[in-house]
């Protein structure tokens, strides 16, 4: 549990605004205590209230039991370290949010076995691992993922970027996959919007550019 106390307002005038931001407050402060006698010592009552917030970890209880494996060997370099992805969408349209974890891979040859994760909403609190049956496990080092329905027939695909090839895997409606097209550039982050477009989705990455080529 996290008790956080809201900063009063002298302290946010002391530690947390701007320089001139901190001349304006202590301004106004000045005139409050000058012809409003007492109110700076409500203000204090008023932020002094601690507010409780609270999590409980329930990834065990809920069935999720993906672990990212970043694949380094010894020190990690960049690839390793801009991981991992996940994204979260009703893919089966049964009105529950299902969730997609994007992992590593070993590049070094070591015979170790990693893979992306597709956890099914069950609906009750817990998730089912469905990846083989689904067919997506990703074809490489994982680092970014993103659902659109890029071809508006009412379920949501599955873009992955990965480092050196990405995958886009379509959405059958049936609760598999098929993987559509590969992209030839790697990137870290994609963004399906529909904007300007008569209601074509786009995709955006953080590539110069993206070439897309059949499997």
């Amino acid at each position: 549990m996290v008790n956080v106390a809201p900063l009063s307002p002298t302290d946010f005038t002391q530690r947390q605004a701007p320089p001139v931001i901190r001349v304006l407050l202590r301004m106004f402060l000045l005139v409050l205590m000058v012809c409003y006698p007492g109110s700076i010592s409500r203000l204090h009552a008023q932020g002094s209230t601690p507010v409780s917030i609270q999590f409980t970890n329930v990834t065990s209880a809920a069935g999720i039991k993906f672990v990212h494996f970043k694949g380094n060997k010894g020190i990690s370099i960049n690839r390793e370290e801009f991981g991992p992805g996940v994204c979260v969408a009703d893919f089966d349209g049964d009105g529950w949010q299902d969730i997609y974890f994007v992992n590593g891979r070993d590049l070094y040859n070591r015979g170790i076995s990693a893979r992306n994760s597709l956890y099914r909403n069950n609906g009750d609190g817990t998730f089912t691992d469905v990846t083989e049956k689904a067919g997506v496990p990703g074809t490489g080092y994982g680092l970014g993922c993103v659902w659109g329905d890029y071809d508006n027939d009412g379920f949501p695909d599955l873009y992955v970027t990965q480092y050196g090839r990405n995958v886009l895997y379509h959405n059958n409606g049936n609760g598999t996959f098929t993987i559509n097209v590969i992209a030839t550039w790697e990137e870290s982050l994609a963004v399906v919007r529909r904007a300007n477009t008569g209601g074509v989705l786009t995709l955006s990455t953080t590539t110069m550019a993206t070439v897309l080529s059949p499997m």
